[in-house]
């Protein structure tokens, strides 16, 4: 069945982590299936998950470059794609596309289910690993692109510098002409012009980060886009579920400073040539387009200030400005609106710390909310993210002793010099 995405995009919901499409639920395929290709390549040192949503041609192309890239630097890889589209329409495409690539896969592992979100379809991924031996763990959407020499680069990297526990590469963004064109043009990262055009490190100095002495690698507190981890790291963290479930936004984050607090040294290799690209068209059925993505915000929000709260830190002003940006964004608000949803989420992050019962917690939040002087509008959100907070003793029992997101820091910090 074919879904105008805009329409069922209006009804879907994150609750408890799981997608809910309201008045589609009926209509969408409910069970998750896996589905197994087998490669020509007997062994494999990574193993490379790709997250998609409803993104057919994209992927595709994702497909091409990092296949390219593998082949390039002879290392066959295992697949695994996470499709949390509502259809299974990507699984009648992939045999035949598969044909051109399997001398450069051990395995590749179609999983669909309708109701994961980013960071279930990620854990999802990490547990169906087949090689337990597969040394590194590899991540990316399915709008990102590879450069050719980008996966020989970092594994070579993470070879020989056994201290790192992972890394990634300069990522840019793009929306105009081609995508070769714009990997060449990202490729000479030594212009200053470039490396201020970058989505991730961004401007490059010691400001955000460290250069190690070899001076290829920045060390940071935050990677994105095309993300290599050592398999062993992942699985350490939270029992294996690296990702929270409780996060709708921001997972990458927390995952990426959480293995920072955790002594994990990750950063980025700034080399000419090795470049990754985010494809920054228009999408449809873009995670921004959910209906309730400005409850899950700010669900989110007091949930990273109730962890600061028991860690006793306080919240960072570089992170303080971010959120407020992002409400401002949401909400449709000022900055003195932002700043007093900003602080009810703080209260609210105080009282779930204070009352062990669930009811207690909602009603006292239901008064926060409604004393504070926001809009009526506004108003009209935050309440209805109460329910996710608050839907039962268990739900909120897992929420008090949630510690797997600390953005109190800066995104980037100056840290020890690395010596390898």
């Amino acid at each position: 069945m074919e879904f105008n995405h805009k329409e069922v995009l209006k009804h879907t919901k994150v609750i408890d982590g799981k997608k809910d499409f309201g008045l589609y639920n009926t209509n969408i395929y409910k069970e998750p299936t896996t589905t197994i290709f087998e490669g020509e390549s007997s062994s494999s040192d990574i193993s490379i998950n790709i997250s998609v949503f409803e993104r057919f041609e994209r992927l595709f192309t994702t497909l091409d470059y990092l296949f390219e890239s593998a082949a390039y630097a002879q290392e066959p890889i295992e697949v695994v794609i996470t499709d949390n589209s509502y259809t299974e329409n990507l699984l009648e495409l992939i045999p035949e596309k598969l044909n051109k690539y399997k001398k450069h896969f051990t395995r590749f592992v179609y999983h669909h289910d309708p109701h994961l979100i980013q960071s279930t379809a990620r854990n999802r991924a990490l547990q169906s690993l087949s090689n337990k031996d597969t040394e590194f763990y590899g991540q990316l959407d399915s709008d990102i692109y590879v450069s050719k020499s980008l996966v020989c680069t970092v594994l070579n990297y993470l070879r020989s510098h056994k201290n790192l526990s992972g890394c990634s590469t300069a990522l840019a963004g793009f929306k105009d002409s081609t995508i070769d064109s714009n990997i060449d043009k990202f490729s000479n990262l030594k212009s200053v012009q470039i490396r201020k055009e970058l989505m991730m490190p961004g401007e490059i100095g010691e400001e955000i980060g460290y250069w190690s002495k070899d001076s290829d690698f920045l060390q940071t507190t935050m990677i994105r886009g095309v993300m290599f981890y050592r398999r062993a790291v992942c699985e350490l963290m939270n029992n294996g579920e690296p990702w929270s479930r409780h996060l709708t936004v921001w997972q990458n984050v927390g995952f990426n400073i959480e293995l920072n607090e955790n002594r994990g040294q990750i950063g980025h290799i700034i080399k000419e040539g090795v470049v990754a690209l985010h494809d920054d068209r228009y999408d449809p059925c873009s995670v921004s387009n959910l209906r309730n993505l400005p409850q899950e915000t700010v669900k989110s929000i007091i949930l990273i200030c109730l962890r600061n709260r028991m860690q006793r830190f306080k919240i960072h002003d570089r992170f303080e400005k971010f959120t407020m940006g992002s409400l401002q964004y949401l909400f449709k608000c000022s900055s003195q609106e932002s700043m007093k949803i900003l602080n009810v989420c703080k209260l609210i992050a105080d009282i779930i710390s204070q009352c062990e019962d669930v009811r207690e917690a909602s009603i006292e939040s239901w008064k926060i909310i409604s004393s504070d002087e926001l809009s009526t509008e506004i108003k009209v959100k935050m309440y209805e993210m109460i329910p996710s907070l608050f839907q039962s003793q268990v739900n909120y029992k897992s929420i008090k002793t949630f510690r797997s997101n600390n953005i109190l820091q800066p995104i980037y910090h100056i840290s020890n010099k690395i010596d390898y």
